[in-house]
């Protein structure tokens, strides 16, 4: 029975293959210790930039408030939800 299993009873000279197939080692994935990127409400829908006022710091709010002022296409819909008082 054991010689049908394959087992002779000696130790073979090199290790046996793998069961499974050897998956890759990327070395591309990298990890930082940075802050995230800052919201550019440039890049964003309207919708979106609103979301993000309505759930940010207000430090953050005024940050991308400025950012609308200035530069924003849509800021008029914007800044109309967040005049200062």
């Amino acid at each position: 029975m054991a010689s049908a299993l394959g087992l002779t009873g000696t130790v073979p000279d090199e290790p046996p293959e793998p069961m499974l197939p050897a998956t890759a080692v990327s070395d591309e994935a990298s990890a930082s210790n940075d802050p995230p990127p800052l919201f550019d409400p440039t890049r964003r829908s309207v919708k979106a930039v609103l979301i993000c006022l309505r759930g940010t710091d207000p430090g953050e709010r005024d940050r991308v408030l400025a950012i609308e002022r200035r530069f924003g296409e849509a800021g008029s819909a914007i800044l109309s939800r967040y005049q200062r008082i």
